[in-house]
């Protein structure tokens, strides 16, 4: 369903589409389809500055989970260049910093994700 309905809006509403097309990423990754769910939020990745800080911080996360965890901070960065403010980009990169052993830096931007979005819970 998800892709009769963002090729039907494509052509008038591009943004909307987009958005769909993240929230279907989601889906596979509830779903723990992560190989289709990559390669969407990659074909994203090249959208606006928004989409990229969304698809960055997916992204992020997978690569975390799958234990990459150079490539979840290099996506981490990513999602932080576009958008300095995403608490979750912050936590993933805090996840990072964590797993390397960088306790006080990881908790600074745990801190700084709370005080960007006080109920961001991956960050408590």
């Amino acid at each position: 369903g998800y892709d009769w309905v963002c090729n039907t809006l494509e052509d008038r509403h591009e943004e909307l589409a987009i958005q769909m097309k993240l929230e279907q990423a989601t889906q596979r990754l509830k779903r723990k389809d992560f190989g289709v769910a990559i390669r969407m939020l990659k074909t994203l990745q090249k959208k606006d500055k928004e989409v990229k800080a969304a698809t960055a911080t997916n992204l992020s996360v997978i690569s975390f989970l799958e234990g990459n965890i150079e490539q979840a901070s290099e996506y981490a960065e990513v999602a932080l260049g576009s958008d300095r403010y995403n608490a979750k980009a912050l936590v993933n990169k805090g996840n990072c910093l964590f797993v390397n052993g960088d306790f006080n830096s990881a908790k600074d931007l745990y801190l700084e994700a709370i005080g960007v979005q006080a109920d961001c819970v991956q960050a408590i």
